[in-house]
């Protein structure tokens, strides 16, 4: 209340903090080249932007929701390991190994939620 306060008083306009505020701060404890990091951060935030859409997901801190995010994109476009620089980005993150692996199998739950399911093609005979 005393924060909100503050800034009605001061007429500051501040805008709400998300996970896609995180992607390049996270990024600098993951040694990436340019191009891997904009590959990733394609897929970041397409799943970020499928991911904050979900009510499950509202209660996640926006630092996790994006750093598992991160991992997600990591893995499926088969860069590194992912578990590389692991401590660190749990230290800046403040979370646990366990929440964040969680978190992660959830995202990855919701894309594949997205994601038609493939659906094999009818044989047509063939007109000659």
């Amino acid at each position: 209340d005393a924060e909100q306060l503050i800034v009605e008083t001061l007429d500051w306009d501040l805008s709400t903090v998300v996970p896609h505020d995180y992607i390049h701060l996270i990024f600098q404890y993951i040694p990436l080249t340019e191009n891997d990091k904009a590959k990733i951060r394609l897929h970041v935030n397409t799943l970020l932007s499928i991911t904050i859409c979900e009510l499950n997901t509202l209660t996640i801190f926006p630092s996790i929701l994006c750093c598992a995010s991160i991992r997600v994109a990591i893995n499926g476009l088969s860069i590194f390991d992912i578990y590389y620089n692991d401590e660190l980005i749990i230290k800046a993150i403040h979370c646990t190994n366990h929440e964040l692996i969680e978190i992660q199998r959830n995202i990855e739950q919701i894309f594949q939620s997205y994601v038609p399911k493939k659906v094999p093609a009818t044989k047509r005979p063939c007109l000659y």
